[in-house]
């Protein structure tokens, strides 16, 4: 069973990052901001070197097997010539993760959106400024963690369907309680 569930929402100004644990507690929550300015590769590089700095306390193992499972949401949109840098930003990222043998898991923007509308009987706006004001309200209503970055709150939306695919389909699982008896 896994002891954290990191939640990513990647992006190559402000980089969203969550960690919860496995009884669904907020333990972390970050954005990992560049300055304005910089060059898209040094952003890149940036992104990285914080990414593994700021998140080592939970990208732990333990008897050896990863104890930490990423929930990373699918690059959709972006501004024009962004795209690759912000690809190039998550690909590192997922990169060194995967070396360390750590179970990483894309998520389509939808499917989120469809989770926490089902989970928290809220519908989404077709628009996508008013899709963002939804999700932070989602996260600031039903989480209590108040943010204005939408980063931050699609970060923390990932990691709570990372909880919810993860660990709650585990402990309903009958396949799953028969490897643990």
């Amino acid at each position: 069973m896994f002891k954290y569930i990191l939640g990513i929402d990647p992006s190559l100004r402000n980089f969203g990052v969550n960690v919860r644990d496995n009884v669904n507690n907020l333990v972390y929550t970050d954005v990992i901001r560049t300055r304005n300015g910089m060059n898209d590769h040094d952003s890149v590089d940036f992104i990285v070197e914080q990414f593994f700095e700021r998140l080592e306390p939970y990208l732990i193992k333990i008897n050896g097997r990863p104890a930490t499972v990423v929930y990373v949401e699918h690059i959709i949109f972006a501004q024009k010539g962004k795209g690759t840098a912000r690809a190039e930003a998550i690909g590192a990222v997922k990169w060194n993760l995967r070396q360390d043998g750590f179970p990483i898991y894309g998520v389509d923007p939808k499917s989120i959106n469809s989770f926490l509308s089902d989970r928290f009987g809220v519908k989404f706006p077709r628009n996508s400024k008013d899709i963002k004001e939804t999700t932070r309200r989602i996260v600031h209503r039903h989480c209590g963690h108040y943010t204005l970055d939408d980063n931050e709150a699609d970060a923390i939306a990932a990691s709570l369907y990372g909880y919810a695919h993860c660990i709650e389909k585990q402990r309903l699982s009958p396949i799953a309680l028969s490897r643990m008896i």
